[in-house]
């Protein structure tokens, strides 16, 4: 029900007259236009597509909604290289608590150094424009509905300093078989005005809705609608093809469509990128023409921990570390369940994941038997699944204990898997597969136990 009621919210912001209020007879009507360069040199290669998409963060500048995405401690840090010696730089950090995801951001804007004259013409000195944004920002799954905001000090400085305070609100839903449509929406830069000497100007407030479909584990498509307070309404298009190299590295191909730079002259609008996942260090470059004016190669990097804030909490004594560690390496796989399945083929599909997530050497699989596995779920009978992962990872000392279902369905069989921390009683993956014939089930199960990687 809520998701019909964000999705209906959408619509109506797609249709509502008031979008005639944003105009592109308003530009130069507005201060700060620094807030609207972007953050993450991915995002950059798709063409500033990423308002559905931002899962890391990045998402503190484009949806905080995003930030309750995040599995473990993202780290992002980008340096852009504009023409006439303009630098811009971004940094951020978010990581997930049990109160939800907080993150922190700073956005900076140089201009290079500018000679100042006296009436005559004459250098006296140099001075160095620049504009700052900190941010900071929390998101939050609620019940399937994605929530965030972002609070932002902004200064902007010429030869004296302007400050205001502004803030961003997002949305986010993902939809369909194994969460591959999201739609997002965000308010952004709704604040204070910016005062020099006497002048008041409005910061850059905009509307953005997105929404984004995963065609398959290596193909994305993107699409924004970006409204400004002192623009005319605007798409932006990304795709992004990513392949496996190694098990541990990808490869990802980006092009962009971004039509906000269409008035320069020469060749805009489009925009490339490439990028390189190893081991969750991450490395990011964006190509962005911008016609006669020259280009802008964004270069960014950014880390994924693994770990959880619990991990954090308190450093445990050297011997208790090595005990913990090694629960937390444990597994317990339990028997899937089945819908429209034989008995037979319900074994064969948990012994072929078994054997998968055995062969990856992720983690160090504990067997037990069904008949211990089902007296142990007769125990936990009237809880729901996740807390029965608990109970039974619990009581054979494992760190992680693996659920799941397979069902037939209209030609298919869907296998979905839920990885529960035993630790902190939560399930912190859900996977889903699909196998076109039982022959098909085995090399599912393969994809299942890649992806359970931490």
């Amino acid at each position: 029900m809520k998701k019909l009621l964000f999705l209906a919210a959408i619509i109506l912001f797609l249709t509502d007259s008031s979008f005639g209020a944003f105009s592109k007879s308003d530009a130069g009507t507005t201060t700060a236009s620094f807030l609207k360069l972007g953050a993450g040199a991915r995002s950059a290669g798709l063409g500033d597509a990423f308002c559905s998409v931002a899962d890391d963060s990045t998402a503190i500048f484009w949806n905080p909604a995003g930030l309750s995405r995040i599995q473990g401690t993202s780290f992002s840090f980008m340096h852009a290289l504009w023409f006439e010696n303009i630098s811009y730089d971004w940094i951020s950090f978010a990581g997930p608590t049990k109160f939800g995801t907080f993150g922190g951001a700073v956005q900076y804007l140089s201009y290079g150094a500018i000679k100042k004259t006296d009436s005559t013409g004459t250098e006296i000195s140099d001075f160095t424009p620049s504009d700052l944004a900190l941010s900071l920002s929390y998101g939050k799954n609620f019940s399937g509905v994605l929530l965030g905001t972002t609070i932002k000090y902004i200064s902007s400085r010429i030869e004296q300093t302007a400050t205001a305070y502004a803030f961003d609100a997002g949305a986010k839903i993902l939809l369909g078989y194994e969460d591959k449509f999201a739609l997002g929406l965000c308010v952004q830069n709704f604040g204070t005005t910016m005062k020099f000497e006497e002048t008041e100007e409005a910061l850059p407030f905009s509307i953005k809705a997105g929404c984004s479909y995963k065609v398959n584990d290596e193909w994305l498509l993107a699409l924004d609608l970006n409204s400004a307070i002192d623009n005319d309404p605007f798409f932006c298009l990304g795709s992004e093809y990513t392949t496996e190299i190694t098990n541990d590295a990808r490869l990802s191909a980006r092009a962009g469509y971004n039509p906000r730079t269409q008035n320069i002259p020469g060749f805009t609008n489009f925009t490339f990128g490439l990028g390189v996942d190893y081991g969750g260090y991450i490395f990011d470059y964006a190509f962005v023409p911008l016609g006669d004016m020259g280009t802008a190669h964004k270069f960014s990097f950014s880390i994924k921990f693994g770990k959880n804030y619990e991990d954090y909490a308190k450093e445990p004594p050297h011997e208790k570390e090595k005990v913990v560690n090694k629960i937390r390496k444990t597994i317990v796989i339990t028997e899937l369940k089945g819908e429209d399945v034989t008995a037979q083929l319900i074994k064969f599909a948990t012994f072929s994941l078994k054997n998968e997530i055995f062969e990856s050497n992720f983690f160090d699989v504990k067997d037990i038997e069904d008949a211990e596995q089902k007296k142990n779920e007769s125990q936990f009978k009237g809880m729901v699944e996740e807390q029965k992962g608990v109970q039974i990872g619990r009581r054979f000392n494992t760190g992680y204990v693996l659920i799941g279902n397979i069902k037939y369905s209209v030609g298919y069989y869907f296998l979905t898997v839920q990885l529960i921390d035993v630790q902190e009683s939560r399930i912190v993956k859900t996977i889903y597969e699909k196998a076109s014939s039982i022959d098909d089930i085995q090399n599912c199960c393969k994809k299942i136990s890649k992806k359970l990687k931490l």
